[in-house]
């Protein structure tokens, strides 16, 4: 397993942050075998792991073969408007902070852009994904976009969003449905594509 260390705003915009993360794919992870693959990412590392597999679809190389995003922030610009409805049910993230994250990370770029804000492009020729949610994440409604997209574009997504659970509560090992998501996702990663 490899976890990039990348840098982060405001000291860098999205230009250096992609660059780091394609160059520790090329370092770490491109001799392995494409089918065992698993590149995977929460929050605004979703949003890279898209970018990542978008990236190596346009340079012609091969898919990962699974790309999971948990939590994913796909959609900077968080104009949904249902966003508002959704905020006040998530205790760790705000709409106003993550707009101004958002606009620190694109630095010239506008937001909406596909390589700030994921859910704005083509789902096509990627490696399978799978998206884990909770439905008190502020995030919630970039997976539901990403979920009928998918559908729209006809790319075939598993989808699990979890009754209550809050922004990465996956990583939250200490409760139940953390350890019940983490089973689920090894089993969908068990599964043949």
């Amino acid at each position: 397993m490899t976890v990039p260390v990348y840098p982060l705003a405001p000291d860098y915009h999205y230009d250096e942050t992609q660059a780091v993360v394609a160059e520790a794919y090329d370092q770490f992870v491109a001799d392995t075998d494409p089918a065992q693959q698993v590149i995977m990412g929460d929050s605004a590392g979703s949003a890279l792991t898209l970018v990542l597999a978008r990236a190596l679809r346009e340079q012609g190389r091969p898919q990962p073969a699974h790309l999971v995003l948990i939590s994913p922030w796909l959609d900077a610009t968080m104009k949904d408007p249902a966003v508002p409805v959704v905020d006040r049910r998530d205790p760790y993230l705000s709409t106003p902070g993550l707009l101004e994250a958002a606009r620190m990370y694109s630095g010239e770029l506008d937001t909406a852009h596909p390589r700030i804000s994921p859910i704005n492009g083509a789902f096509d020729g990627l490696g399978h994904i799978s998206v884990f949610v909770g439905t008190r994440d502020t995030l919630l409604l970039d997976s539901r976009s990403l979920q009928r997209i998918a559908a729209r574009q006809g790319v075939d997504i598993d989808y699990f969003e979890y009754q209550g659970m809050v922004h990465g509560w996956m990583l939250l090992k200490h409760i139940p449905e953390a350890r019940k998501a983490t089973d689920e996702l090894v089993g969908v990663l068990q599964q043949p594509k």
